[in-house]
């Protein structure tokens, strides 16, 4: 699926479209399960801005070590990530797995 990253420094960029139906969170850099959390972080402080809308967590600039992308797809973990244990309205959390070459 990846391979295993070196350095576990990330960018991330937050894009919301003009219309604020969706997000695009672009992840650059190497995400590991140590820097797993502040991905989740992310999302969730998108999620809240944009409470019941699609945010694609882009993943495909960047490189990623199997357990991280085994972790994105858990989806007991992603319910907590996109709040559907909160009042308000789930978003919709679409993952884009690293390219691997």
């Amino acid at each position: 699926m990846a391979q295993q990253p070196g350095n576990s420094r990330l960018k991330v960029t937050v894009r919301i479209d003009a219309n604020l139906q969706t997000a695009r969170i672009e992840v650059r850099g190497s995400v590991t399960r140590d820097n797993l959390r502040a991905l989740y972080v992310v999302a969730r402080r998108t999620s809240a801005m944009l409470p019941g809308r699609e945010i694609i967590l882009d993943l495909t600039q960047a490189r990623a070590a199997v357990e991280a992308i085994v972790e994105l797809h858990d989806p007991d973990q992603l319910l907590r990530v996109i709040g559907a244990d909160d009042s308000k309205e789930p978003c919709r959390l679409r993952v884009l797995d690293p390219v691997t070459g």
